[in-house]
Order: C-alpha cells, then structure tokens, then sequence
C-alpha cells in the first residue's frame, strides 16, 4: 500500500514539476500568480508524501546499536 501511495507522490511531483516549468518557460505574469502558487504547493505536498511514504530503510532507526547499561 504504501509503494502504491509513493508513486502516485512521485506521479505527482513530476506532474507538478513539468507544469511548473512549463509555466515559468513561458513568461511570468501577475494574473497567473495564483496558478503558479498552487503548482508549487502540489509539488511541496508530493515532496513530503515521498518523504512520508518512502519504502527503503533511508528512516528507518538503527537497531545494531545498543547502549551498554551504566554501572554504579
């Protein structure tokens, strides 16, 4: 479930990216501020979707290390 929930974030991203660029490519101009801050969003939320939902062990804790106890 969650590798299917981590390509859509990532579907999303490159999605978001593409328009975004394309947008910007094109020229800037004021009445499209509102397009190109919602783009950014989008691309912001699938960036932490990926984050959240990233199948390998890169967030995983580390388990090998173990503390000694402490001796009085």
């Amino acid at each position: 479930m969650k590798a299917l929930l981590f390509l859509i974030c990532l579907t999303g991203f490159c999605l978001a990216g593409y328009f975004l660029f394309n947008e910007l490519m094109y020229g800037y101009h004021s009445s499209h501020l509102i397009y190109v801050l919602l783009l950014a969003i989008l691309l912001c939320n699938s960036i932490l979707g990926m984050l959240i939902t990233y199948p390998g062990e890169l967030f995983k804790k580390r388990r090998s290390l173990k503390l000694a106890p402490v001796k009085k």
